[in-house]
């Protein structure tokens, strides 16, 4: 039965956050106990009643209970989901910061065959920047998702290809799927754009900041004004990092290979820093000093981010 809700939660619920069916085997063992993971009586146990779910925030609880019409009720402290059948939803909420998710997560998938079938990991949630390490096969972490009875060729035919990459294993397997694919998009202050360029009109803001070179000259208008172009040299990062040309570490090898792309990162982000176009005084990301150069008092004027950073970063701060 809790096979059957899983795939049901898992077919409802998948619309670059990545989500996956837990396997039976733990990472690195050999074993396979897990209910999930096939037929449970083969494996030699019984399939508990309660569905253990891993995230770092609230977000798919949410989505999940606006859309799954199994939902009966959830707990005041939203830990607990009930469904209509009396199938209980433990959500284990970790957060990501300093890598405190992955810990929590790897920690349990350790225990994962050994554990009792109400504790055991059902469903948890990953992203792009480390779902590899869940989806490959070696690790045998994810399961399939056809063993879940959904086929990605039909069920989810209309995904972008993208997605269904990244929650594929390296024979193209896919071992999970997406519940969030957001754009990226430049998100800037009208009030600053009509002070410097006389106009907020994105048509004629993106013609400010079309190419590298046009932004340049652009972050020189914007210094002029005492305004800076971005926060941090960490706000770039991403396009550069995502369009390197091979691995940090080619498999069978064990030499770190810095592609040029970062290196590209680093030198500009180095001139960049010197001309003045980033503040000096904001070191990274997702800290307190990246956090208020979003505020209405700050002098930044841009920012680079997927689209849930509208409601869910640039919103709050």
């Amino acid at each position: 039965m809790k096979k059957r809700v899983v795939s049901l939660l898992m077919a409802t619920a998948i619309s670059a956050s990545l989500l996956a069916a837990c396997g039976g085997n733990s990472a690195g063992s050999s074993a396979a106990t897990g209910e999930t993971g096939g037929d449970a009586a083969a494996a030699g146990g019984t399939e508990g009643a309660i569905i253990n779910i891993y995230s770092w925030n609230d977000e798919f609880r949410a989505r999940l209970e606006a859309i799954y019409p199994e939902v009966e009720s959830t707990s005041a402290d939203g830990t607990v989901t009930t469904l209509k059948d009396g199938t209980e939803i433990h959500w284990i909420i970790n957060p990501n910061q300093d890598g405190v998710y992955q810990q929590k997560l790897d920690e349990a998938l350790l225990n994962q065959a050994s554990a009792a079938a109400d504790d055991k990991v059902d469903i948890f949630l990953s992203e792009t920047d480390y779902v590899f390490k869940y989806t490959d096969a070696d690790a045998d972490v994810a399961m399939p998702l056809t063993d879940l009875g959904i086929d990605p060729d039909t069920d989810l035919a209309d995904q972008y290809a993208f997605t269904r990459t990244t929650a594929s294993d390296q024979n193209g397997v896919q071992r999970g799927s997406t519940w969030q694919c957001c754009p990226g998009l430049l998100v800037y202050r009208r009030d600053i754009a009509k002070d410097v360029f006389g106009t907020d009109d994105p048509a004629a803001v993106g013609e400010k900041v079309k190419d590298w070179d046009t932004l340049k000259a652009t972050a020189e208008e914007l210094k002029a004004k005492g305004y800076y172009t971005f926060a941090s040299y960490a706000d770039t990062f991403r396009l550069y990092g995502n369009s390197i040309s091979e691995p940090w570490v080619s498999a069978g090898e064990t030499t770190v290979k810095v592609d040029q792309q970062v290196m590209n990162w680093i030198n500009d982000s180095k001139e960049w820093l010197d001309a003045g176009y980033f503040d000096k005084t904001v070191k990274g990301q997702w800290n307190d000093d990246w956090n208020k150069s979003m505020s209405s008092s700050s002098k930044v004027f841009a920012f680079l981010l997927p689209a849930w950073g509208i409601d869910f970063t640039l919103n709050p701060n």
